[in-house]
């Protein structure tokens, strides 16, 4: 990808250079093109259009593209382009599908693929759908800002599961299980209700990664058995949160959850009864050199786990904890 490329620029800039680097042994195009124009907000969708019609139309340029790489012999896939989930730098939108926001020439966006699909998928150099990433990251009634790094760029474990999606939209069923992703995450401090827009997120567990969403700390030191695993960043400043019902999400598999507790606490909070310390820590750059490492076996479905500071904690933490899941 090169940052802040639009789709003019892909068809008369960029791929023209692209061709002649891989002339007669590229036989397959993976486009993924939309986002810099929707956050632009100045190229209209095309929907519908035809012939002369779509000239200078997001349609019109996605056309011309797929003709392009027809010519050259080589099968396009096309995806559907991811959500904007806010502006950079901003709060995330509480309603990202809300009128007069991105997403709504996304979702024009998107339409005008679809009818690219069908109306050049015939022949030996088709044009074939890739993955539908609006639908997964902001469909089925599932927000998925959490695998965002920020409001427009997901973060290693979005990225993980965009190759996953692209790999069954090539090979059917030849992906493997799907990575691991939590699913209906519920953040609840103050009120009753789930926090909205929900800004913890959840990411690969890697040393120099963040772990938290609100302080610019980092991972020093994993156990090599997490490495890689999913790890669902909290907001330090909610370490005094005291309800039950805190954190909650579900999981489509068996998993082991760990909790990453801060050591200053001579008891860990009483909704901690089940789970076991194992003698592990997890490194980190801020406050206290580790955290103590708690784990729980849970089944597929909901996860529900208490505030760091809820009855049994004692004295109160010092700094919020963090959770590691890791498929069993």
């Amino acid at each position: 990808g090169i940052p802040g490329e639009r789709s003019d620029g892909l068809l008369i800039d960029r791929l023209p250079s692209i061709l002649e680097r891989h002339a007669g042994t590229a036989s397959l195009a993976l486009l993924q093109i939309g986002t810099n124009d929707a956050n632009k907000n100045e190229l209209l969708a095309g929907t519908g259009c035809s012939g002369a019609a779509c000239d200078g139309t997001f349609k019109g340029y996605v056309k011309d593209t797929v003709l392009t790489l027809q010519g050259a012999g080589i099968k396009p896939y096309i995806a559907r382009i991811p959500p904007i989930f806010g502006r950079v730098g901003r709060a995330p939108y509480s309603d990202p599908t809300a009128a007069g926001l991105p997403n709504e020439r996304v979702i024009a966006y998107n339409e005008a693929i679809e009818e690219v699909i069908g109306e050049f998928g015939a022949g030996e150099f088709g044009t074939q759908a890739g993955p539908d990433f609006f639908g997964f990251f902001l469909g089925d009634g599932e927000n998925r800002l959490s695998l965002f790094d920020d409001n427009i760029h997901p973060n290693g474990l979005g990225y993980q599961l965009m190759a996953w999606l692209w790999h069954e939209s090539l090979r059917p069923g030849g992906s493997g299980p799907r990575p691991l992703v939590l699913e209906d995450i519920c953040v609840r401090t103050t009120r009753n209700s789930c926090r909205n827009p929900m800004v913890y997120k959840q990411s690969l567990m890697e040393t120099g990664n963040p772990y938290y969403v609100d302080r610019d700390v980092v991972l020093t030191d994993i156990p090599a058995t997490l490495e890689g695993s999913v790890i669902l960043r909290t907001a330090n400043d909610d370490k005094t949160v005291t309800r039950s019902d805190y954190l909650e999400f579900t999981v489509d598999r068996d998993v082991d959850v760990y909790v990453a507790f801060p050591p200053n606490t001579t008891t860990v909070p009483d909704w901690m009864a089940g789970f076991e310390n194992t003698g592990e820590t997890l490194g980190v750059s801020a406050g206290a050199p580790t955290l103590n490492l708690y784990r729980a076996a849970f089944g597929q479905g909901q996860v529900r786990l208490g505030g760091p500071a809820a009855t049994g904690a004692n004295p109160t933490p010092s700094n919020n904890y963090v959770v590691i899941v890791v498929p069993r």
